[in-house]
């Protein structure tokens, strides 16, 4: 916590309403019209030591904290008219840099950070709750130095309790601000929402919903880029049952359309239907069809597609599927066709000794017809999440680099679009494009929820055929202690007419083959996948293993997994034969364990090893200590992180010490 944190201004309301109770507790008492009680207060000291050294020099920290924290709950008039708590912290800092990068010297700063929240009226059929809260918390990061988050929301919401139609409307502000990452960022979001919902004696249910949400980010420091997002998203569904207890019979309905403002601006329309119509116990079938539209600036296309599904159980064992299905989308450069149909076959079998084994097998047929002016295609908010160990691969093939625009899906958590080659690579090798993210500066997380914009290359006048097929099966032995399976799919397309000038027609195999054993504390599993195209083959082979149980009076878990890559592009198809291979090795261990006098250690171990496009090593170590004696609470927690990148080794030291009084 820095000085520039500790200006937000003074709840002069929260702190009246405080005082001024305690000051007349004694009338209150006889009233009832205010009532303060559970009062509970904390000190809470604490010193934190930061340290950075990388190829642009090093960096310390010193800082330490003083928090005084009050709390207690209030109600007026018996709780019948507004309860809650009021919770305050009186803060102080004192902090020493030194180092480059930033200018040396001494800050110290002051604030209130609070926590008020309350319920108005909730013995009503219309409670109104609210809430308003000021927080600092530091975030660690695996392989990269931790950082502080001051957060600010405030928000209330209105329910309207009725049999016949509820509902509910939310509102909050928040503002998140960083300090410590890399780049630095202000976050300001508004959000808007309303619901509300019918049930007709279980057969027919209603809802309706309305999101919107206005967001600004700010980088800061000089010349900081700069966004502004709007979003809004309305939705009806219904859900209509036609049939009894014992046959499925459902009508479902959805209706939905978005907005959304800024640098990505976009407008998007949808409407669906979905039937599920049972015959008997043993025929099902089903028919759904959606249409939707997308716009976007200087571009629009609309799609319709269907489908129609059959099946049949025989014995509960063997069942038979057909699906029919179509598609149609229209964009401002023309129109682009698919028909297909597919006949599946799955068979079950519930061996001894608590095993099943697993079979299945299916075939599909298909046309595809494009008839465009345009060889570029856009693909808007493709969705993917962050991996520390693999790399995305896009949905399309023959993607044009330059296009590529990556976005947190969250855009409560960032708006602006994030940054090539500081926040993430891009690699193409044949037809497929592959996006890394860099571990050590990348704003990006393990685990993030991305959405990913790009155009992709397709051919302007043609029609072919595709045709694809597919044989798997499992077998689980002994309560699933023990798992095999293996799969072919297999697919090719042939040209009817016209010509494949941008993308060529391809045929596809790949093979899946793994086992898995499970234990008492853990598992070990192992894959191998071989995919092969005309342009390029794919190779992978991986282990992964868990264990986790007692040790030493103790619980430790510990993971690892490697995996190997190897990519080959055809030298007939793409010119000169190109290889690449990749091996990422991770591995990972915590354990905890009690001490004695009711303390606390815990320690964890976190290594990443990378050989291939990106080559790095990476090592996390975290030891902390907690003791609690009575009523008062010492930890002291350390991290250390190295990198070792390009040549260019990095680290950062973190050390919190902290001790907490209760009364």
């Amino acid at each position: 916590m820095t000085s520039k944190w500790m200006k937000s201004p003074a709840l002069l309301f929260a702190t009246t309403l405080v005082v001024g109770g305690a000051a007349t507790d004694a009338a209150a008492q006889v009233t009832s019209l205010l009532t303060l009680t559970n009062l509970r207060q904390s000190v809470d000291l604490s010193y934190r030591f930061d340290a950075s050294e990388g190829q642009l020099g090093s960096s310390f920290q010193n800082g330490l904290t003083e928090d005084y924290r009050l709390s207690i709950d209030y109600s007026v008039y018996r709780a019948r008219l507004l309860h809650g708590q009021v919770s305050l912290d009186l803060k102080a800092d004192q902090q020493r840099h030194d180092g480059q990068g930033k200018s040396s010297g001494l800050s110290k700063g002051y604030g209130i950070l609070y926590d008020i929240n309350g319920v108005l009226l909730d013995r009503f059929p219309y409670p109104v709750n609210f809430f308003l809260t000021s927080n600092i918390t530091d975030i660690p990061r695996e392989f990269a130095s931790s950082y502080q988050q001051k957060n600010d929301t405030t928000g209330m919401s209105i329910t309207l309790n009725s049999k016949f139609l509820p509902a509910a409307f939310n509102f909050s502000r928040s503002s998140s601000e960083t300090d410590g990452l890399e780049s630095d960022r202000l976050q300001v979001s508004d959000t808007y929402s309303f619901g509300a919902a019918h049930n007709y004696h279980d057969i027919s249910n209603t809802n309706f919903t309305i999101f919107n949400s206005r967001q600004a980010g700010t980088i800061k420091g000089g010349g900081g880029a700069s966004d502004r997002t709007g979003n809004m998203d309305a939705t009806l569904n219904n859900t209509f049952h036609i049939g009894t207890k014992e046959l499925n019979r459902i009508l479902y309905s959805r209706w939905r359309i978005a907005n959304q403002r800024g640098d990505n601006e976009s407008r998007s329309a949808e409407i669906g239907e979905y039937l599920a119509w049972d015959f008997g116990k043993a025929l099902t079938s089903g028919l759904d069809y959606s249409f939707s539209r997308q716009e976007t600036p200087g571009r629009s296309q609309q799609q319709n597609s269907s489908r129609f599904w059959l099946q049949h159980k025989l014995f509960q064992s063997f069942s038979t599927r057909l699906d029919l299905m179509g598609s149609s989308r229209k964009f401002d450069t023309g129109t682009e066709q698919n028909a297909s149909g597919s006949v599946s076959l799955a068979y079950q079998k519930i061996l001894p000794a608590e095993s099943v084994i697993h079979l299945q097998g299916r075939k599909q047929y298909g046309m595809s017809s494009n008839k465009l002016t345009d060889d570029k295609l856009s693909v808007l908010d493709e969705p993917h999440t962050a991996s520390a160990v693999d790399p995305l691969i896009l949905d399309e093939a023959v993607i044009v680099a330059s296009t590529i625009v990556v976005r947190n899906a969250d855009p409560a958590v960032r708006t602006l679009a994030y940054v090539e080659n500081k926040d993430y690579q891009v690699r193409q090798l044949g037809s497929q494009t592959e996006i890394f993210f860099l571990v050590a500066g990348s704003e990006i997380h393990a685990g993030d929820k991305l959405k990913i914009s790009y155009q992709h290359l397709v051919n302007t006048h043609i029609t072919y055929a595709y045709s694809s097929k597919g044989v798997g099966g499992d077998i689980s032995l002994f309560q699933n202690r023990y798992r095999i399976y293996a799969s072919w799919d297999g697919s090719s397309q042939e040209l009817v007419s016209g010509e494949a000038d941008q993308v060529n027609l391809t045929s596809t195999d790949a093979y899946r083959l793994g086992a898995e054993r499970r234990f008492e504390a853990g598992s070990f599993s192992t894959e191998y996948s071989s995919t092969s195209t005309d342009q390029d083959r794919n190779q992978s082979l991986s282990g992964y293993l868990t264990y986790g149980g007692d040790y030493r009076l103790g619980k430790l878990s510990v993971t690892a997994s490697e995996r190997y890559v190897m990519v080959e592009t055809n030298p007939l198809v793409n010119g000169p034969g190109t290889k690449r291979s990749m091996n990422i090795v991770s591995a990972g261990a915590s354990y905890t364990r009690p001490l004695e006098n009711a303390a606390v250690l815990t320690a964890t171990a976190n290594a990443m090893d990378s050989r291939g496009t990106i080559v790095t090593d990476n090592l996390s170590m975290s030891l902390g200590v907690q003791w609690t004696l009575r009523r008062m609470t010492i930890s002291v927690a350390g991290q250390a992180n190295f990198r070792y990148t390009a040549g260019v080794l990095s680290s950062d030291q973190h050390l919190q010490m902290r001790i907490s009084r209760f009364f």
